[in-house]
């Protein structure tokens, strides 16, 4: 929750083909997508610091 309004964050594991990122977004929902290594993961500074291990496990660092 953030300032009383419910939020949601989405993680997709995908694979990378070619060099389109590949977004069809016609409802305009998605924010940012990005590709990301594990070294980049660890650098960032997380809005929710607790994702760091969720997302680091499923890249099977």
């Amino acid at each position: 929750m953030i300032k009383e309004i419910n939020v949601e964050t989405h993680y997709f594991k995908v694979k990378k083909i070619g060099n389109s990122c590949g977004i069809e977004d016609p409802d305009n929902l998605i924010e940012k997508a990005e590709w990301k290594s594990s070294t980049d993961v660890k650098r960032l500074e997380h809005m929710y610091p607790e994702d760091e291990e969720l997302l680091l496990k499923e890249m099977k660092v």
